[in-house]
This record gives structure tokens, C-alpha cells and sequence, in this order.
């Protein structure tokens, strides 16, 4: 929820902290308050609204997790930060969608696609015709 104070751990307040200028750059509005407290005021355009809190839990849980805790260059950090956000904010497994959705998804994907998320996972697959039959029960 935008505007609402999140509690972080120790941690979580020093990814903000050596990271703010670069959150910010991408559309983040975040306020440090005292302690490990901070507020989310606003976010990037991209990013589903109603799951912002777990966006924002994720790219932090992300970077944490992020075994190379040093990068040499800010372009690296900007790069990572947006990968894990638009990893978190993608749209998954069951969720719905409307029929302009679906299209701009399709009209994007034929224009520039990654064949892996930003974790390396597929998201693409090759099938031929009568792989695609059997999947159907056709």
C-alpha cells in the first residue's frame, strides 16, 4: 500500500540506505524515518498496484539473497534493482487478466523477450505441432 511505513530489519534498511539515490531514480519514493522504518510513497508505473508491499518485501529479500553482495558500478546495482522488480512485479500463475492485457503481453513478448526470467528460470518453450495436439487432447 503506497504510503504506509514498513518496518525492516537491519538489513534491509542498509540495501535502502546504499541504494536509495538508485530506487529513486526508478520511480520509488521512499522516506527514511527513524529506526528501521521507512515509508513507500510512491512506486514506478510499471508495478501492480495492490501487491506493492510484496513487491518491495521481494526486491529486498532479492537483493539480500544476492550472493555477489558487491557490485562494481551503479549501472549494475540499477540493473539488478530492475530486474528483481520486474521479476516480482510480472504477471504469474493464475492471475487474471483482461483481454487488453492479454494483448499488450502478446504485442510486447513479439517485439523483445528474454527466453529466462531475471533468475534464470525458462519462460519460454519450443513445441512442435503434434507435441501441442497431445497437450490438448486433439
Amino acid at each position: 500500500m503506497i504510503g504506509e511505513a514498513y518496518t525492516l530489519t537491519p538489513k534491509e534498511k542498509d540495501i535502502i540506505e546504499e541504494n536509495k539515490s538508485v530506487f529513486e531514480d526508478m520511480g520509488f519514493d521512499i522516506e527514511l524515518l527513524s529506526g528501521n522504518s521507512v515509508m513507500v510513497n510512491g512506486v514506478p508505473d510499471f508495478i501492480k498496484k495492490e501487491s506493492t508491499k510484496n513487491i518491495f518485501f521481494g526486491i529486498l529479500q532479492d537483493m539480500q539473497n544476492q550472493k555477489t553482495e558487491t557490485s562494481t558500478t551503479l549501472e549494475e546495482v540499477r540493473n539488478r534493482i530492475f530486474a528483481y522488480t520486474a521479476c516480482r512485479s510480472a504477471v504469474k500463475f493464475g492471475d487474471k487478466l483482461s483481454i487488453f492485457e492479454i494483448n499488450k503481453l502478446l504485442h510486447d513478448a513479439a517485439l523483445d523477450y528474454s527466453a529466462t526470467c531475471p533468475h534464470g528460470r525458462p519462460v519460454v518453450w519450443e513445441m512442435d505441432l503434434e507435441e501441442m495436439k497431445k497437450k490438448y487432447e486433439r
